[in-house]
């Protein structure tokens, strides 16, 4: 990926011009058509919707890096846009693909390999389904809290970063199907099938772009809020800014003994009821003032400075 090249300045009609697949997205930020020739500035501040945000999701939907920092994002603004996108796949996209794939298989030789087609793609949507449904509750859910200033115990952004995948590999799979082993009875047939399979692909690429948006906007935002609503955040921030590079905090000698003792970042965070991208954090902070990287160079350290004693690690 390149780095975006949109401006708030840019003629929003332009970039159409240049990616008129962008307009399924004016809908999902609540930006309606009719705009003329107006900038993507003016065209967002009407619309009540964040420019830098709305910018950073066109540079990913069309191939570029986004030229915001994780704390430019609205992440209302974000939010809105992403739940927006759930309801078009479910409500929109999806059925509009399976009402065409019908049409295009219904009366070919088998009806039976008709029938396992559409399970087929039957069963990709149910997962698709329930993968939104989840994100909506377990993600979007306590990410709208922090929005609030209200931290949410238990949760972690790192988790779903973690175990987040795309949803588009059956639609891939369906699209091999028809353009290797699937056959039409008719040219007119031919046609129908070559239209769904263009549905098909269009559908899958913009899956793929939407956990794109997640992995590069969604995640590094709420890490930013998350950091800032765990305890003990505003100690470590102060000794950074202060720029310390000898003198740890309580926190972080805590953390370097639970290293010297073997525990690794989820043990560390369990032990001390913090994220464990709060302990990572804290790690790559020790690291930073200490210029000690190995749990075992932390772990002389410790001994070192009397954080820990020698009998604690004897086996």
């Amino acid at each position: 990926m390149n780095s975006g090249t949109y401006t708030p300045t840019q003629s929003l009609r332009g970039i159409l011009a240049s990616h008129p697949d962008l307009l399924t997205t004016l809908s999902r930020f609540g930006i309606p058509l009719g705009f003329g020739d107006k900038s993507v500035e003016n065209v967002c501040r009407e619309a009540d919707v964040d420019c830098t945000t709305f910018l950073a999701v066109i540079s990913i939907l069309t191939g570029h890096l986004p030229n915001a920092a994780a704390e430019e994002i609205s992440l209302p603004t974000l939010l809105g846009y992403l739940r927006n996108s759930h309801r078009y796949f479910l409500n929109f996209a999806l059925p509009r693909v399976r009402r065409d794939l019908i049409e295009a298989i219904s009366g070919e030789g088998s009806g039976e390999l008709s029938m396992m087609i559409l399970k087929f793609y039957d069963d990709f949507v149910v997962e698709v389904d329930r993968h939104m449904t989840e994100e909506e509750r377990e993600i979007f859910v306590p990410v709208g809290t922090m929005i609030e200033g209200r931290a949410v115990p238990g949760f972690s952004i790192e988790s779903f970063s973690t175990g987040h995948r795309p949803m588009d590999s059956k639609l891939r799979e369906l699209k091999e199907i028809f353009v290797c082993h699937y056959h039409g009875d008719t040219p007119s047939r031919a046609d129908l099938l070559n239209s769904v399979l263009l549905d098909i692909i269009n559908c899958g690429n913009e899956i793929a772009a939407h956990a794109r948006v997640e992995d590069m906007l969604l995640v590094p935002a709420v890490r930013g809020i998350e950091d800032n609503l765990e305890p003990g955040h505003a100690a470590a921030s102060a000794a950074a800014v202060e720029g310390d590079t000898q003198t740890l905090t309580p926190r972080e000698k805590e953390i370097v003994a639970a290293i010297a003792h073997g525990l690794g970042n989820k043990q560390i965070a369990d032990r001390l009821c913090v994220s464990v991208h709060t302990v990572t954090t804290h790690r790559r902070n020790i690291c930073a003032k200490l210029d000690i990287h190995s749990p075992a160079g932390l772990t002389i350290y410790a001994l070192i400075h009397g954080i820990i004693s020698i009998d604690e690690i004897r086996p």
